[in-house]
């Protein structure tokens, strides 16, 4: 009788790392997942993992989750969840042990690239232009989608319209930025930037707020030779502004005659002994942006009509003259 020969035949052992590639800065519990994939076993191999530092990760280290290998056909699969903010581009390492292919701790890496996302806050007097700027930095490919959220609705990454414009720039030097222009803001409001790394379905994201202030003043009158406060008012504001007061002839005023209060959001600025109609302006500059609102004083001159006697029995009435008034501010 013939003999049969029966001969096992493995598939070549592989090993690789994947899953998320990229994860913005600081992103704590994002749950970022790196997963170890072995082919070619028939069973489970041990996957054990190395941090950023090249450390072992233990069991019970609550900056890592590492999740039980499986196996699927001849697949076997380790999945380490990073749960802790990543602040720099970092290596994980998973060690493979397979004794059916002699291999222990055989190390396989996946870069996971950290990168930022910074929209800076923007205060603006109500009616005011202003640009919010999304920087996106350190970032290895061009992301696949760039843009904005607008009231929760998803505004894209291309628009002009009444009340809004975007533009994006190009990406260099793994950095790309994109610019909203917010026309004519009224009330506070955050707007998001949301980004897309390549390669991956995930979005993150970066909020930007713009606070909208007024500012308001009221003219004044004063009588000659008395002084007199005059005041500005930034209601809504939240920053401390840069303030200065000039006179009618642009001069600028002191700065030990005006101060700042920040429980009020008012400037005041204090003049001694007035003599004539002028009008001095107020200004405030915040985020690199100056506004302006002049504030008029009418001097008047008060005098009192001359002295008359009158009978215990009449009614007397005293009179005063007042000019010089402007009559715009009376």
């Amino acid at each position: 009788k013939g003999e049969k020969t029966f001969q096992l035949t493995k598939l070549t052992f592989g090993a690789s790392t994947s899953g998320t590639g990229a994860v913005v800065s600081g992103l704590a519990n994002s749950n970022t997942a790196v997963t170890c994939t072995v082919t070619g076993v028939t069973q489970i191999p041990t996957i054990a993992w190395n941090d950023e530092s090249g450390a072992s990760i233990a069991s019970g280290n609550t900056d890592f989750n590492i999740g039980s290998a499986t196996i699927s056909g001849n697949t076997a699969t380790g999945v380490l969840t990073v749960q802790k903010a990543l602040t720099a581009d970092a290596i994980f390492t998973c060690l493979v042990t397979s004794p059916e292919w002699a291999k222990t701790n055989d190390p396989y890496t996946k870069d996971i690239n950290v990168f930022t996302i910074s929209v800076p806050n923007k205060e603006v007097k109500s009616g005011t232009s202003t640009i919010l700027t999304c920087s996106v930095t350190n970032i290895n490919n061009n992301p696949t989608t760039l843009k904005w959220v607008i009231g929760g609705v998803d505004a894209g990454n291309s628009f002009d319209n009444a009340d809004y414009s975007v533009s994006n720039g190009a990406y260099a030097s793994k950095s790309i930025t994109s610019e909203l222009t917010v026309k004519n803001p009224t009330s506070d409001e955050t707007y998001t930037c949301s980004v897309t790394p390549a390669g991956l379905t995930s979005s993150y994201t970066g909020n930007g707020n713009v606070n909208v202030f007024g500012l308001h003043a009221h003219d004044a009158v004063a009588e000659t030779g008395s002084s007199v406060t005059l005041s500005c008012l930034l209601d809504g504001i939240s920053s401390t502004p840069t303030i200065t007061w000039t006179d009618s002839t642009d001069n600028a005023v002191p700065s030990s005659q005006h101060s700042w209060d920040a429980t009020s959001k008012k400037t005041v600025l204090t003049v001694a002994s007035v003599t004539s109609d002028t009008t001095y302006t107020c200004k405030a500059t915040v985020d690199a942006q100056t506004y302006t609102h002049e504030v008029k004083l009418d001097v008047v001159e008060i005098t009192a009509v001359e002295d008359f006697a009158v009978a215990d029995s009449e009614t007397s009435i005293a009179a005063c003259s007042v000019t010089n008034v402007d009559a715009d501010i009376v």
